[in-house]
């Protein structure tokens, strides 16, 4: 998805959010994007933006697989930084494939 196209899911999601945590039973969810590239506008990365608009949100960095590589089944890997070590296990823990 574009990083334009993006920035207007983000801002459908802020205005749910607390009945989405509601919903999902969390404080604070975890936001993952995996759009490369920065919005036309500010020249801001996807991940700068989700924390400008949800401050809360720990992840920051996160590199999505080619789709080339998804599509012919060969062995991938997905960047993700956090500021929090907490977060970082959480994430590795809930998306690390069962081998």
């Amino acid at each position: 998805m574009p990083t334009d196209c993006t920035c207007d899911a983000v801002d459908r999601i802020a205005q749910h959010a607390a009945h989405l945590a509601k919903v999902i039973g969390a404080t604070h969810p975890i936001l993952l994007s995996c759009t490369k590239g920065i919005e036309h506008g500010s020249g801001m990365r996807m991940t700068e933006i989700l924390h400008e608009i949800f401050p809360e949100n720990k992840s920051r960095v996160v590199r999505p697989n080619l789709a080339t590589e998804v599509a012919r089944d060969l062995p991938t890997a997905t960047v993700i930084a956090c500021d929090d070590g907490d977060c970082a296990a959480s994430l590795t823990d809930t998306l690390e494939p069962t081998l």
